[in-house]
């Protein structure tokens, strides 16, 4: 865990493309930083050719303002296969290293990778949180992996009716198969003055971890603290995990995320703290 308090709380998104775009650096006012290391591939340029990385954390900078955001690119050319080792690597580099407190994952194989496996083991018990993308081929394609690897918190895709999109797989039987929006999402694009709209299940995770940050960044907030209620502090999956059940709904056998449930805008302070005590079992 970082000594930084959660409202600094960082976020690491490892991009299947190349490193993230300066257009990035122009998103706006946003209190956290961008931190760019070359600890996986060679940085040769900061250009994003592909779009990918920089739109996945566009989205984590404008939905979690305050996080502290570190890229590591895994992949640079789309006509080589990702290497399940590189991906270890700054899995183990984030957590180690930057001491994030949450790792979106925007890609995934159909077969589990041992190296991964072993990564995302080593950094749970360091008590860093994972989000990773479902898959894109609906009911033809199962829900691949690290999604499918406990404890990795995995996400669905829906419309902006919060109804299942086609392009996401089935649901995983006695499991919560949290869903967000990821179709039509726009976010900063290289090359795109306005952005460009993006639809996966890859665009839903940068929105869900986003979510995940918010709720660690409320739950610091609170002025004085019981031991109890620091259990949040130290984030661990199967918190998050009864959090996101209670301010999400079943829709169509996905867990539709919903932040507003438990922490609207015309909700004050105390009854989303009570809230949240009650969904952990404070």
């Amino acid at each position: 865990m970082s000594s930084k308090t959660l409202s600094e709380h960082d976020l690491t998104v490892l991009s299947d493309q190349d490193s993230l775009s300066d257009c990035l650096r122009e998103l706006g006012d946003y209190e956290g930083a961008i931190t760019l290391d070359e600890v996986t591939l060679p940085i040769r340029q900061r250009l994003d050719k592909e779009g990918h990385g920089t739109h996945c954390a566009a989205l984590l900078l404008e939905l979690a303002p305050n996080a502290d955001i570190y890229v590591a690119r895994v992949y640079e050319d789309r006509r080589k296969k990702l290497d399940p080792g590189v991906v270890a690597k700054a899995i183990m580099h984030a957590a180690d290293q930057w001491k994030v407190a949450i790792i979106s994952l925007s890609f995934g194989w159909p077969q589990y990778q041992a190296a991964v496996g072993d990564a995302i083991n080593l950094a749970t018990m360091q008590s860093v949180l994972i989000c990773a993308a479902a898959s894109n081929g609906g009911a033809n394609d199962d829900v691949a992996f690290p999604a499918n690897f406990p404890p990795v918190i995995y996400v669905h895709s829906t419309n902006e009716q919060g109804k299942p999109s086609n392009f996401t797989p089935n649901p995983l039987p006695f499991v919560p198969n949290f869903a967000v929006l990821g179709e039509n999402v726009q976010a900063a694009w290289p090359g795109h003055e306005r952005g460009k709209s993006q639809s996966g299940t890859s665009t839903a995770t940068p929105i869900l971890a986003a979510v995940m940050a918010l709720i660690l960044e409320f739950v610091d907030q609170k002025p004085r603290k019981t031991s109890d209620e620091r259990r949040l502090l130290l984030p661990d999956h199967r918190v998050i995990t009864k959090v996101l059940l209670a301010m999400s709904d079943e829709v169509d056998g996905y867990r539709y995320v919903r932040p507003w449930k438990l922490m609207g805008c015309n909700v004050d302070w105390g009854r989303v703290e009570s809230r949240i005590q009650d969904a952990i079992g404070l």
